[in-house]
């Protein structure tokens, strides 16, 4: 069974996916695959950023081209993007986030969580929130509904978390104030 396929099938069952996906670490592979994108700095260091598309997008920030800082997969939604998957090399702590807030939502409007968090992605996702609730607007989106509510405190978010299928209904959002 190709990993690809089961990953996907992995996301469409019920319960909560708790894997540990290995960062795609070969560069060379990386520039085969895909583009060069641009060169960023966040977080004080300079990354090259590279583009593969594989029915979805996936970006990879690569340090002094010797190594995956991370890599961050989504789906472009109109003006925003869904997230589908985020990798970080634990050497660069914060880099994802600094990813979504200071070069993602410079080119999109908005991100919108996955359905399968993982208890790491609520972690992520409640990191972001106490970080940035200042100068960004969060909200939880409930797919049922269509029906977005601003987020006041971090609680609100762990309310809405479990491993039962009836919080897949629900994702965040993050977007510009």
């Amino acid at each position: 069974m190709k990993f690809d396929f089961l990953y996907k099938l992995l996301l469409e069952m019920p319960q909560r996916v708790d894997i540990d996906l290995k960062m795609e670490e070969t560069i060379p592979h990386i520039k085969k695959m895909g583009r060069f994108v641009e060169k960023v700095k966040l977080n004080n260091i300079e990354y090259d950023v590279w583009e593969v598309n594989n029915g979805d997008t996936d970006l990879y920030f690569i340090h002094n081209d010797q190594e995956v800082a991370a890599e961050v997969g989504f789906y472009p939604k109109r003006s925003g993007i869904e997230e589908n998957l985020i990798q970080q090399n634990p050497k660069y702590k914060g880099l994802v986030r600094a990813i979504y807030m200071e070069y993602l939502l410079k080119k999109y409007s908005y991100i919108l969580s996955d359905t399968t968090m993982t208890p790491a992605g609520l972690g992520f996702w409640i990191k972001l929130y106490e970080q940035y609730k200042d100068t960004f607007v969060f909200s939880i989106y409930e797919i049922s509904t269509k029906v977005n509510r601003y987020i006041h405190n971090s609680n609100e978010m762990r309310r809405v978390y479990g491993k039962n299928k009836k919080f897949h209904n629900y994702r965040f959002m993050v977007q510009h104030k």
